[in-house]
């Protein structure tokens, strides 16, 4: 199935949430260990200007769609140390986040969700040669990283042996593979409407081909779902993250996620 950006960007709070408090699966090839001091520029408690700059910290996330090669990416600024939380702050008065693409400004559209908090959306081409990302305080730099590369996309083969699913899916050594979760979309006799089952992943490391069963999945069986449906397929989404990112960061309060996904389409019937 082509997924449009809408689809890829739905998946950002899920990263965004992991990648603060060092970052998470934030492997580098160079760490910065610089931190810059600068004074807060207000009293707000819900904007980055109401906190010293090395009281805050710098997160993007960066999802590769594998079919269509399509780049979503997320970015945000919390404040842990004060707040004890990882939702995003308001970027306002003179503090700036910019992010370039082979030297190019990315337009960044400002959000807001109870999950993430104040927030960035972007899209970037996928063939830049790096990926740039700033922070910085009336012109003054905070935070910068460098990502060199972009996670390697994932192909798989999907087969189906009555209720038993099986991904097949070319693994590179300086990769990590994990099943993110399943769906259930079953499409009813007649009106066509449509029936989904989730069965939301916990991160599940893959270090071979994917397998899984109707029954065990969604606690359905076979047999009944073809008596009361006209057709089901199964989704599963996997992904992909390096085990060491092609990333220098000058300083040690930014950190970078870049993960590749694929949504694999299972039809059962």
């Amino acid at each position: 199935m082509i997924y449009t950006r809408n689809a890829l960007v739905a998946l950002l709070p899920i990263f965004l949430a992991a990648c603060g408090g060092g970052g998470g699966g934030d492997n580098n090839t160079n760490t910065g260990t610089d931190i810059v001091s600068l004074a807060p520029t207000s009293s707000s408690t819900y904007a980055t200007s109401g906190y010293n700059t090395k009281e805050l910290e710098f997160n993007s996330t960066i999802i590769v769609d594998s079919e269509t090669g399509i780049v979503v990416g997320g970015s945000k600024v919390s404040s842990y140390f004060n707040t004890r939380n990882y939702m995003g702050l308001n970027v306002d008065q003179g503090d700036e986040v910019t992010i370039k693409a082979s030297g190019e400004n990315i337009n960044l559209m400002e959000s807001w969700d109870s999950y993430d908090g104040y927030h960035y959306q972007y899209m970037l081409p996928n063939d830049a040669s790096s990926y740039e990302f700033r922070f910085t305080r009336e012109g003054t730099l905070v935070a910068e990283a460098t990502l060199g590369s972009l996670p390697h996309e994932i192909d798989a083969t999907p087969t189906v042996n009555g209720e038993d699913i099986f991904i097949a899916f070319s693994r590179l050594s300086d990769h990590k593979y994990f099943n993110l979760g399943e769906s259930l979309e079953c499409r009813e006799f007649g009106n066509g409407q449509y029936s989904v089952l989730d069965n939301p992943g916990k991160e599940e490391a893959l270090t071979d081909d994917y397998q899984g069963s109707v029954t065990a999945l969604f606690n359905e069986d076979l047999a009944t779902l073809q008596t009361n449906y006209e057709t089901c397929k199964v989704e599963v989404t996997l992904a992909a993250t390096p085990k060491t990112l092609n990333l220098t960061k000058s300083h040690r309060n930014i950190f970078i996620e870049a993960a590749s996904i694929l949504f694999v389409d299972v039809t059962l019937f």
